[in-house]
């Protein structure tokens, strides 16, 4: 039965690949960092689920293997079955979908607030003009 490997991790005589396994890592790392949120206010009883910290660089573990790439375009099925809890696919998710639209983060190192450092993309909203190859309206 023929294998596929994901990563070089599983491929223990590919010396050449750790370079660029420990750079999709420390990538990884990076953006599970820049989602993470900190505790939110003083959490109540019944509020407790909605303000608590939420760490995803905890759920690197479950996630070894994986490239950004590979994380942004999985499901929430997919990241279940890898032992996910919910809050932290639900964040995996949004998040990988801003990445996906063109958000990007700043690249600010805060130790506070890191997720508040994404940017939406910016669109061209100039109109057509002759030095992009179209027309102007005929006179």
């Amino acid at each position: 039965m023929l294998r596929v490997f994901r990563s070089c991790a599983a491929m223990p005589g590919r010396a050449l690949c750790t370079d660029a396994d420990a750079a999709a890592a420390a990538a990884l790392e990076l953006f599970l960092k820049n989602i993470s949120r900190p505790k939110m206010g003083q959490a109540k009883a019944k509020q407790s689920a909605g303000q608590r910290a939420v760490d995803l660089t905890k759920q690197l573990n479950k996630l070894k293997g994986l490239t950004v790439e590979e994380l942004t375009l999985m499901s929430s099925a997919e990241l279940k079955r890898r032992g996910l809890p919910t809050q932290e696919r639900k964040r995996i998710i949004s998040f990988g979908h801003k990445l996906r639209t063109g958000w990007e983060h700043d690249g600010l190192v805060r130790e506070k607030h890191a997720w508040k450092g994404w940017r939406a993309p910016q669109h061209d909203l100039r109109p057509p003009s002759e030095s992009r190859g179209t027309q102007s309206p005929a006179e």
